[in-house]
């Protein structure tokens, strides 16, 4: 498969390269349907959920009816609540849920670009595991961001500086977003589809807002991951779901992802 190669390249970092050699083995999938179908229908989905939490809260402020937000929160948001009680289910379909249109069209624009070429590369099946596996190693990493966070608020030790080759970067007191903390949005899922896509096809260039260029995919996944783990560090955006981002990205890292996500991928046509 031809990819265009620009100046840019000669900057990705080369362990990049064994990440991606030892994780995605990219191979032409014979397609039974358009790859851009599964993607679609994800985003009505994902559109349809947005447009029932909005109903939800519509209820709850002309009626008082609480019925379909609490059936919201029990069954579609990943909590802490919901963790303990057991509902293993929500560390999934938080994945479809958005809090704020700009949040839902973020993401759905996100989906859209990569959605269609993962399905392309590797199959609908091994796409929709990377989607729930990204999903559930996100939902984890936010939960166990915002229990340690928790315990430093509760411990009452001031935070430490952080020292970056020499360069001493001041840290704000730890916080967690709510007391009751939620996780909702897809984030977590099409960053995981972006790192797959990005592992086997490293060098594609793509534009990454505020940066006027294109830069080579590895090397906007490398530095959106450095971004997130400093931002969770130096508690910037506390609202944000930077541990969820950096469970997404991450998600399949420590194994072969070749014997999760092999369903289609030696299928030649």
């Amino acid at each position: 498969m031809e990819m265009m190669v620009t100046p840019a390249h000669r900057f990705i970092p080369r362990p990049f390269f064994f990440i991606a050699q030892r994780l995605f083995h990219y191979r032409p999938v014979k397609q039974q349907w358009n790859p851009k179908i599964p993607t679609y229908t994800m985003i009505g989905v994902s559109c349809s959920a947005y447009a029932y939490n909005l109903h939800a809260d519509e209820q709850v402020t002309k009626k008082r009816d609480y019925s379909h937000r609490k059936f919201i929160d029990r069954n579609l948001v990943f909590s802490r609540e919901n963790y303990e009680s057991g509902r293993w289910w929500t560390m999934i379909t938080h994945s479809v849920v958005h809090f704020h249109a700009v949040h839902l069209a973020l993401n759905m624009l996100a989906l859209a670009s990569f959605g269609p070429r993962s399905v392309a590369m590797f199959g609908l099946p091994s796409t929709a595991v990377v989607w729930v596996g990204s999903s559930v190693a996100g939902s984890w990493a936010y939960l166990t961001g915002n229990e340690y966070k928790a315990r430093q608020v509760k411990s009452g030790v001031p935070p430490k500086e952080i020292n970056i080759f020499g360069l001493r970067l001041p840290r704000g007191q730890p916080s967690v977003s709510e007391p009751e903390w939620k996780a909702l949005g897809s984030s977590s899922s099409v960053l995981g589809l972006l790192a797959a896509v990005a592992c086997a096809q490293p060098r594609t260039p793509i534009y990454m807002f505020p940066i006027p260029v294109a830069i080579p995919m590895s090397s906007a996944i490398l530095g959106f991951g450095l971004g997130s783990a400093m931002a969770w560090y130096q508690d910037l955006l506390p609202m944000l779901g930077h541990t969820a981002h950096l469970g997404g990205l991450g998600a399949f890292l420590d194994s072969d992802i070749k014997r999760f996500v092999s369903f289609d991928m030696d299928k030649e046509e």
